[in-house]
């Protein structure tokens, strides 16, 4: 069962039920050896990307309550959730509505709406992950638990002294510096923009801007953070990995992450 904006698709207080199939109708699409999302996707080479969802959802109502269900699904986000899993939620907006079925002796109303999840999957709750310290050989940050769909709108903070530091997805995606964070400085990297600060202090905001010392990039023509198997025999187990690799770098320095998970529907 799926609620919208926080209220339960099936309300007994209001007489809704959601009716069978109320599921999404795609979600992976792939074109021959390219893919295109008409979101934040672009045209990828890689075999199969996250699209834009259509979700239909139909509920039955009696006609006292049909304008108060136009109205929620008239709104102009639309945040769904399932019930049994409320830590996880999708971005929509209305596509059409359209009346199934009218059941006149009754007075119950049959409608369907269909809901654009332009993003095509489901979100989780922002997540900060504690500093992993810089390594020799390149040290390794394991983030997001489960992961099943790229994250393009992750924060990655870096922590001085560290000398022309450079971070990599297993997907071949990156972000670079060319140049030195001081000891006790942080880098501050957000993947939506690509855009870059630099502070003195320990904050997730504000600072001096140093994106043009950024470089960026990756199969998609954007730093994510893609689904990795560590276990390939068992594809259930899934996460995200970066590593942070430098030219030298000295005690106190580390990467860390903070953002929101994404999972397919």
């Amino acid at each position: 069962m799926y609620s919208i904006n926080g209220i339960p698709l099936s309300n007994p207080s209001l007489g809704w039920e959601m009716l069978a199939p109320s599921v999404p109708l795609s979600s992976l699409q792939q074109k021959m050896t390219r893919s295109e999302q008409s979101g934040r996707d672009g045209v990828t080479a890689a075999p199969s990307t996250r699209g834009p969802v259509s979700w239909k959802f139909t509920v039955r109502t009696p006609h006292a309550n049909l304008s108060t269900l136009l109205g929620l699904f008239s709104e102009q986000t639309l945040i769904v959730r399932e019930v049994t899993a409320p830590d996880r939620y999708a971005v929509g907006k209305l596509a059409s509505s359209t009346v199934e079925q009218h059941f006149p002796r009754v007075d119950l109303y049959s409608h369907s709406f269909l809901v654009e999840i332009q993003e095509g999957c489901w979100r989780g709750d922002e997540v900060t992950t504690e500093l992993v310290p810089a390594a020799p050989a390149g040290a390794h940050l394991a983030v997001f638990p489960g992961l099943s769909a790229p994250v393009q709108d992750a924060v990655v903070r870096l922590k001085g002294p560290l000398q022309d530091p450079q971070v990599l997805d297993t997907s071949g995606a990156f972000v670079a510096l060319a140049g030195t964070i001081p000891s006790g400085e942080y880098l501050r990297f957000e993947a939506s923009t690509g855009r870059a600060w630099l502070t003195p202090s320990d904050t997730w905001s504000g600072g001096d801007e140093v994106s043009g010392l950024i470089d960026f990039g990756g199969p998609r023509g954007v730093f994510e953070i893609t689904p990795r198997y560590p276990t390939p025999a068992d594809p259930t187990i899934r996460e995200g990995r970066l590593t942070l690799a430098q030219a030298s770098y000295n005690t106190g320095a580390g990467i860390q992450v903070r953002g929101k998970p994404a999972f397919l529907l």
